[in-house]
């Protein structure tokens, strides 16, 4: 299955577009990078500027590489903790109320910059087949085996498990790999316990017949 997999931003979008489990096949990396603002340039013209790059970026992305699954990693935990390396272990801490407010604020404003590229796609008949959203606590956890994973523990892992190389890949790069991969984990665990719950209700007893009532 090629998955497009992107790792939201609206400063630095990582993307990774192959086949998650399988590190032997073909594969596309880059990473959708959005101008500093200009002197006195005001929020709209520099949003339009932004938005511009992002959206033709994408579209070309769905357009060339034509994937089954697209798969996209937020992060709303982020808007109410961070994680930072102190003494070389991750320590996850409070934010302030500041920095919750431009998470979230940029965190909705990129995915509505995605929206309007989906629709876009839709129109022109290159959108595609699937839509999936997952949280990055939720990736990590079927990659690294831990929610607060770091990046290092996270790279670590996709070797170790799963073969990718990924030293010399930009951190937003391997965090979009870690989506698609993490999505794929999510949805075959998932399909797993719908199969053992089939299973379960199948070996359940059934309810007691009643004998046939004899009249005479």
């Amino acid at each position: 299955m090629k998955v497009l997999a992107l790792d939201l931003s609206l400063a630095a979008t990582g993307v990774f577009c192959g086949d998650p489990h399988d590190p032997s096949a073909p594969y596309e990396l880059s990473e959708i990078t959005t101008p500093d603002r200009r002197t006195g340039e005001d929020d709209l013209a520099w949003s339009i500027r932004r938005y511009g790059i992002f959206y033709v970026a994408v579209l070309t992305l769905l357009d060339h590489q034509r994937p089954d699954l697209l798969v996209v990693e937020v992060s709303r935990t982020a808007h109410h903790v961070v994680t930072r390396i102190r003494d070389g272990h991750p320590v996850r801490q409070a934010t302030s109320r500041g920095h919750e407010f431009r998470a979230g604020a940029g965190l909705g404003r990129s995915e509505g910059w995605l929206d309007a590229v989906l629709f876009q796609a839709a129109v022109q008949g290159i959108a595609p087949g699937r839509l999936a959203v997952i949280e990055a606590g939720l990736a990590k956890l079927h990659v690294a085996g831990n929610q607060g994973a770091s990046k290092s523990a996270v790279r670590e892992a996709l070797q170790h498990y799963f073969r990718w190389e990924t030293a010399a890949w930009k951190d937003s790069q391997t965090d979009a790999l870690a989506a698609g991969l993490g999505y794929l984990r999510l949805a075959e665990q998932r399909g797993r316990e719908q199969i053992l719950d089939a299973l379960v209700q199948d070996a359940a007893p059934k309810g007691r017949s009643r004998r046939p009532r004899i009249v005479g």
